[in-house]
């Protein structure tokens, strides 16, 4: 019966620990995707930086001088698409979503 007891009791602290170090991940992810350096690249890349302080040249944009200007209508992912649920079942399931048939017909999946 002792053996069960000390197996649980590691089962548990195993747990501990897991849930511990996931979110010790989820903190490092957070901080290498919203530090000052990811936003530089992403900004390069052409994606919208979170940091208003970074500015950087971005080929192709319509305007060099504001590569990122404020589009008229702001949507949301909660307000305009329903929360994130709906919004990856509508555009990126694995059959139905939108995204993933248009790479479908483009042969790009």
């Amino acid at each position: 019966m002792s053996t069960i007891s000390g197996l649980v009791s590691n089962a548990a602290i195993n747990a501990q620990m897991l849930a511990r170090m996931q979110q010790q991940l989820n903190e490092l992810s957070s901080q290498l995707s919203t530090g000052k350096q990811a936003q530089t690249d992403y900004a390069k890349n052409g994606f919208r930086p979170l940091d208003s302080s970074i500015h950087v040249n971005v080929k192709g944009a319509n305007d060099p001088s504001n590569p990122f200007p404020t589009p008229p209508k702001l949507l949301t992912i909660d307000k305009n698409f329903g929360g994130w649920s709906s919004a990856n079942t509508k555009f990126f399931d694995e059959n139905k979503g939108i995204v993933t048939k248009i790479q479908q017909e483009t042969g790009k999946q």
